[in-house]
């Protein structure tokens, strides 16, 4: 049991004596040691953990004083080690950057199990520190604690064009036009897309980096061209001959061919199917005769020693017997080479000679039993003077042995078969499901590194895209990469020749792919938001707060056009498209990825602050256009295009209306307006609101919505609490009441308001913790519904309206009316009726500053 209030420190790392991740337990206190059953069960917290510092970090749902934009971290102070005898200097060797960190809160009497979670992070670094002051030593470990919000600081789009064509061959542009270029990336509804020339000598253009679920129109010059029709691979897209004025499409790929050389600027209007991570079919063999099989030898394959493959598998069968997932061989069958489950149920990737011996091999420490679900393995090797073999599966090392350290190996001969033996190997067919068998030559990638195996599988644990002909994880197309359903499986998009179907195979009952969006059009921020982080920021499923995400995209529906085509960062992509649509989206303190739609505070609060608890309190300045004064209007700039064109840039044959169109990148929508906010406020002003909203009507509803919440005055607060359970649970975004419960209470906050919570920045060492707040109504309208109000000060004494006398509104407070001087008045009892006029008690209406009757409403 705890003796006092302390902090726990829990953090994991890497010990490179062990090779093993290992957890090491900290306290400020005189050390803990757990109970059987806690968790954790019978550990002990070291006592060295020096009382934390004044602050770790700073979170705030934007930018200091703003209710939008980009969401803010401020990375702080570090937690220390106490380390005066240098009996954790080894631990500066460890691994620590990226490993998870937590610190709990436990108070006296408390067991382990009652610990308040206050911070979910990752670790940085950690950094040895030691001074000598004075005759004594102080000597510390500092743990630099990692903006969580940094994972999103990486390239929107890390892969870029090759620039590797040759003449017609190729969809990677040329050094001189794409190479180095990041390939587009597009969701929603995208107009006037710069397409990319990603085959100059086959008139073929690129608006995305994957499949499109239409490219609507495409423009020459401004003018409008007619669809001809559309085909599944790239390569049929090549043998293609659409007429002039015409263009045909390769959705799957984001491609399109015209029919004659262009006028002037391609552009495209395009609607994304969503994910930019592959999706498809995968192939399902059945273990007793269906596999590929290539009759010929592998095309272009010279003899080399060394090579790279990966593939994703399901197995369904067979437990006790060998069964092979690809077999290639050479003439004579020499440095064949085979992929296969061995009787025990483990990979193994061997090179074999004529007599059926092992050059060299790589055995897996997992097994893979049937009924065990998708895995991906990556396989690379270096047959030379240091030799190299390393398998991976499913992210995970795995072991080696026996290399051949001279051997040369080139696929040449025929039989070469996937899902099957077709070299000296004892082995029965593959009863199961395959994916994404992709197999290079000569080529090689370091995956006993992380990057490495991302080439292949997202850090979500799904397929990669590999590029069109499999190029894009080493720049250089593959030797054989298969994908799809059995129809089109065989059909190699790499180098080395098409396999032909044998006996049965059938359309896989699961893939390994991700899951669809929740939506075909993934058209909504939420969606949009989700989709980046997972696909290119690597956020697990686990890691995304699924409710909250499917909330906002109810609360905010807006359809949302994005295309990417220059080099940008994830989270400035982020930033844009939350902006668009008003939401906020920030790492909770559990770790959770979360986001919700920036709304005025509504009840009920999940905590009452309260003045007789208060630290320190001080009125901030709102930020935003206007510095937090009411606006009496919302403008939404809306339906950008992605390429304006004006003057001799268009076709002589484009009319003025076209022409006014794409002179501008966003359309402005009617101002959305409420001028009774200019009677009460002189210098309320127009908001501007750019975005990405595809939809005029969407844009209206929008600027509707986004006026209701600023039309009003709106109170800023900082306010410093003890760092009680109660507070620490509260969370960004979060609604608290603020009341004074004072017998004075002052600044209006005796009957209490409601507010936003901007930011959370706890002091530790101190025990106290700031929050940002937003909100507090300080003005009634007439047109509100005034069920609940107070008047904190009075009695009035004959108000008429529906037996009104003595009647009480229980929470809030008014500003100022006029009619009767009641400010400041209260009504001890009651509750008033839905459609009462108020009155005065000569029978006078009572009526807001703006001169609007005070009508009770539902």
């Amino acid at each position: 049991m705890a003796t006092d209030r302390v902090f726990l420190v829990e953090m994991e790392g890497w010990n490179p004596t062990t090779s093993a991740v290992e957890t090491l337990y900290w306290t400020d206190g005189g050390g803990l040691q757990t109970e059987e059953g806690d968790d954790p069960s019978d550990e002990f917290y070291e006592p060295y953990l020096v009382v934390p510092p004044g602050r770790l970090y700073k979170r705030s749902l934007f930018a200091d004083g703003r209710t939008g934009g980009g969401t803010q971290v401020e990375i702080a102070d570090g937690i220390a080690i106490a380390n005066t005898g240098g009996q954790w200097d080894h631990l500066a060797e460890w691994g620590w950057d990226g490993r998870p960190f937590r610190l709990y809160k436990l108070d006296a009497g408390q067991a382990r199990g009652d610990a308040v979670l206050l911070l979910s992070g990752v670790v940085e670094q950690l950094l040895p520190v030691y001074e000598a002051k004075a005759g004594e030593v102080d000597s510390r470990l500092v743990i630099r604690l990692k903006d969580p919000l940094s994972r999103f600081d990486q390239p929107l789009q890390p892969y870029k064009y090759l620039g590797t064509n040759v003449g017609p061959d190729g969809f990677e542009g040329t050094e001189e036009d794409l190479k180095g270029q990041p390939r587009p990336i597009g969701y929603g509804v995208c107009r006037e897309v710069p397409a990319r020339p990603v085959n100059t000598s086959l008139l073929v253009y690129q608006v995305a980096d994957g499949a499109v679920a239409e490219i609507s129109s495409v423009y020459d010059k401004g003018v409008m061209l007619t669809l001809d029709t559309d085909y599944a691979t790239p390569a049929l897209l090549a043998a293609a001959t659409p007429a002039p004025g015409e263009y045909a499409t390769c959705l799957a790929y984001g491609l399109f061919m015209l029919g004659a050389t262009p006028a002037g600027a391609i552009t495209a209007d395009i609607s994304t199917v969503g994910s930019p991570l592959p999706s498809g079919n995968a192939v399902e063999l059945d273990g007793a005769g269906g596999n590929y099989h290539r009759a010929g030898a592998v095309s272009g394959a010279a003899a080399t020693d060394r090579g790279l493959a990966s593939l994703w598998f399901r197995v369904d069968d067979g437990d006790g017997f060998a069964r092979t997932l690809v077999s290639l061989r050479d003439a004579n069958f020499q440095h064949a080479f085979a992929l296969y489950l061995n009787s025990a149920n483990k990979l193994v990737g061997e090179w074999l000679n004529a007599a059926g011996g092992s050059n060299g091999n790589v055995i897996s420490t997992a097994t893979y039993p049937a009924g065990g679900g998708w895995h991906h393995l990556v396989l690379a090797w270096i047959f030379g003077p240091v030799p190299y073999i390393a398998l991976r599966v499913d992210g995970g090392n795995q072991t080696n042995a026996g290399v051949d350290a001279n051997g040369l190996f080139a696929p040449l001969g025929t039989g070469c078969r996937i899902g099957a033996q077709g070299a000296v190997l004892p082995s029965q067919p593959f009863p199961g499901a395959l994916a994404e068998v992709w197999i290079g030559w000569g080529q090689f990638l370091d995956i006993t590194v992380s990057a490495g195996v991302e080439r292949f599988r997202t850090l979500s644990g799904y397929p990669a895209d590999l590029g069109p002909t499999g190029a894009r994880p080493t720049g250089t197309s593959a030797t054989i990469y298969l994908r799809g359903g059995p129809d089109v499986f065989g059909s190699n998009l790499g180098t080395g020749g098409d396999f032909v179907r044998e006996d049965t195979a059938a359309l896989a009952t699961s893939t390994p792919y991700a899951p669809p969006p929740a939506s075909p059009s993934l058209v909504t921020a939420a969606e949009i938001i989700r989709d980046i982080a997972r696909a290119r920021a690597g956020v697990t499923e686990d890691e995304i707060d699924g409710p909250a995400f499917d909330q906002a995209m109810l609360d905010a529906p807006e359809p949302i056009g994005l295309w990417v085509g220059e080099e940008r960062t994830v989270r400035e992509v982020l930033d844009e498209v939350a902006n668009s649509a008003a939401l906020a989206y920030w790492w909770r303190s559990d770790g959770k990825l979360t986001l919700a739609r920036f709304r005025a505070p509504t009840g009920p609060p999940v905590a009452t602050i309260q003045m007789s608890d208060t630290l320190s309190l001080a009125r901030q300045p709102v930020t935003d256009t206007g510095n937090g004064l009411p606006a009496y209007s919302v403008v939404v700039e809306h339906s950008p295009i992605y390429q304006v064109q004006d003057g001799g840039a268009l076709a002589d044959s484009v009319d003025t209306a076209r022409r006014a169109y794409l002179a501008t990148e966003f359309r402005r929508a009617a101002p959305t307006a409420d001028n009774s906010v200019r009677v009460r406020h002189l210098l309320a002003p127009e908001l501007t609101w750019q975005t990405r909203i595809s939809e005029p009507s969407a844009a209206d509803a929008f600027a509707a919505d986004r006026l209701a919440v600023y039309s009003r005055r709106r109170a800023r607060w900082l306010d410093r609490v003890p760092l009680t359970d109660a507070m620490a649970a509260i969370e960004p975004f979060d609604v608290v009441e603020l009341r004074d419960d004072r017998p004075s209470p002052r600044f209006g906050l005796g009957g209490g308001k409601l507010f936003r919570v901007l930011g959370i920045d706890p002091a530790w060492r101190d025990r106290t913790i700031e929050f940002d707040l937003w909100g507090g109504v300080a003005e009634l309208r007439g047109d509100d519904p005034i069920q609940g109000w107070a008047f904190p000060v009075g009695r009035v004494g004959g108000l008429r309206g529906a037996g009104f006398v003595g009647w009480s509104f229980a929470i809030g407070r008014v500003g100022n009316i006029t009619g009767s001087p009641i400010v400041g008045w209260t009504f001890p009892a009651g509750t008033v009726q839905p459609a009462d006029l108020l009155t005065t008690e000569a029978g006078d209406p009572l009526v807001t500053e703006a001169g609007d009757n005070l009508i009770v409403e539902e």
